[in-house]
């Protein structure tokens, strides 16, 4: 009987790791989503200016804002072509919803 106990008390870790492992991996997936995964309609900056989405950066398409060195950039001005950013600037942190998200991956 001892050892049906230890097995049942396995199981029940095992399951609630599961769990927790699918729920970890779904908030993930929808952070992503939300945040890096979908044009930003209105994100403004630091300076006050829009970021215009999409735009090109090092060669690179973005639909959100670059994180680059220590803060994050988005195009504030491109040329109407191929969407290559003529100016950039720093994006504010409500253009991420959430401020403490921001600084938690990218603290200051």
């Amino acid at each position: 009987m001892h050892s049906i106990h230890k097995v049942s008390s396995t199981f029940i870790v095992m399951e609630y790791s599961y769990i927790f492992t699918i729920s970890f991996l779904l908030v993930c997936v929808l952070w992503n989503k939300e945040v890096k995964g979908n044009p930003i309609v209105s994100c403004p900056t630091v300076d006050g200016e829009t970021c215009v989405f999409p735009f090109v950066y090092d060669g690179e398409t973005y639909d959100h804002c670059h994180f680059n060195d220590s803060h994050y950039l988005c195009a504030t001005s491109q040329s109407n072509s191929t969407h290559p950013a003529t100016s950039l600037s720093t994006c504010s942190v409500t253009c991420f919803g959430d401020a403490t998200m921001l600084e938690k991956f990218h603290p200051k």
